[in-house]
């Protein structure tokens, strides 16, 4: 038999098919296949979350939920997982499969069929799934097999997509864990403007972060085997709705496409705040360029705080370190200002604090043109006194802030600064 022959002919007919179907108006069943199923839901997600005490279980009773599903495989974003969400909660279901958006596409109402699966946790959220076996140890993991899937998920024959709540970023908590989410009024941090939603190169997880008027933000993470990684970010401001997701107790926004992201407006202005709260040199796109000697790093004695310090236990090394903030986006802001707490110790230089408009990110630093500004340091005797900084004036142009770090051989105070604020005067 000529294989080559058959799925040329099977081609051909399709085709055919399609032809003939785009000229006569024919009703044909939606692909995803239904049947008046006789099931009924005798527990709500929110009942069905309630059975987990803390241990991967596995589920005797016959419990049946039912849902609406809001996530799809479709677009790359959601990898091997069925979202789905009732009027009571959410809840994600792990799966063995691909192509998922096929057989339950946003809006499906599914049954699951409860029994013999597991409902455990994976980075502190409650999810059902099955176990696995590796290395002598049981693991929390997804539901193998067509047949086993289907066999506990099961489609109804109605399809009703269902809103998304309206909500803001402060009002982000567990309440809202897997549950489809819009915010309105938001924008991508400015500092990664012109970046990508994912690195698709590497095929690497990238997290942004979008933020809201009063300067609340979280986290949006996209996997670089979306295929929309290699899009840019909106630059403007709008609104964003997705699952909210939750890992490790950091809540993430995974969007479905990028539909769900709709930033036609003009942008409004972006205060930066760095507090050190995190104990995260780097967070918000912070950066350490060391010249020559010590680095930066995060003080946590009485509190936590950016610190840089050119002694070594043993001696002190001469040092020029940059403590360079994220690219800053001005132009909105009429009058905008830098301001920060300063405390220092031992004797040496003062510390030198900068702005710059041409400066690219990532070059050393001496070579762009930098403005020293005058903030007021503590002038007494008494070390480790916090003193503001008031507020320095910033061109709208600028791109850049860095705290500059210099020490000799022979001298170096210990810099400690905190409560970084760009913002507009008011």
């Amino acid at each position: 038999m000529n294989t080559k022959l058959i799925i040329l002919t099977f081609t051909a007919f399709l085709g055919f098919s399609l032809m003939f179907s785009s000229c006569v108006n024919q009703k044909f069943e939606d692909p995803t296949t239904c049947s008046q199923v006789d099931l009924t839901a005798n527990k709500t997600i929110a009942e069905l979350k309630t059975i987990y005490i803390g241990d991967t279980l596995r589920i005797t009773d016959d419990i049946i939920i039912e849902g609406i599903v809001t996530s799809t495989d479709q677009y790359g974003n959601f990898y091997k997982e069925i979202v789905i969400q009732d009027e009571t909660d959410a809840i994600a279901i792990q799966v063995d499969a691909s192509y998922m958006y096929n057989k339950y596409p946003l809006g499906q109402k599914v049954f699951i069929k409860c029994k013999d699966l597991y409902i455990g946790e994976y980075g502190e959220v409650i999810k059902l799934g099955s176990t696995y076996e590796e290395y002598g140890f049981t693991y929390f993991g997804r539901i193998q097999g067509d047949v086993v899937i289907e066999s506990h998920i099961i489609n109804s024959c109605e399809n009703a997509p269902i809103e998304p709540a309206v909500i803001t970023l402060a009002d982000v908590g567990s309440s809202y864990t897997y549950k489809l989410v819009k915010f309105e009024n938001v924008q991508f941090m400015g500092s990664e403007l012109n970046t990508t939603w994912a690195d698709v190169e590497n095929l690497e997880t990238i997290n942004h972060n979008i933020i809201d008027e009063n300067n609340n933000s979280l986290i949006v993470r996209t996997s670089g085997y979306a295929n929309f990684a290699k899009d840019t970010l909106p630059d403007g401001s709008g609104y964003i709705i997705g699952i909210l997701g939750k890992y490790n107790g950091d809540y993430q926004l995974y969007v479905r496409s990028t539909d769900d992201a709709v930033m036609n407006n003009a942008r409004f202005k972006e205060a930066l705040l760095k507090d050190f709260s995190d104990e995260d040199l780097y967070s918000g796109g912070w950066t350490n360029y060391v010249v020559e000697g010590a680095s930066w790093s995060v003080g946590t004695i009485g509190g936590t705080y950016g610190q840089c310090k050119n002694y070594n236990g043993t001696t002190n090394v001469p040092t020029e370190s940059w403590y360079i903030s994220p690219s800053l986006n001005l132009t909105a802001f009429t009058a905008p200002f830098l301001s920060f707490q300063s405390a220092w110790g031992y004797s040496g230089d003062v510390l030198k604090v900068r702005y710059s408009s041409d400066y690219d990110g990532t070059s050393d630093p001496n070579t762009a043109t930098w403005t020293d500004l005058s903030p007021s340091f503590y002038t007494g005797t008494t070390f480790w006194t916090w003193q503001g900084s008031g507020n320095l004036s910033l061109p709208t142009n600028t791109k850049y802030v860095a705290f500059v770090y210099t020490g000799s051989s022979s001298s170096g105070r210990t810099w400690e600064i905190d409560s970084i604020i760009i913002d507009e005067s008011k």
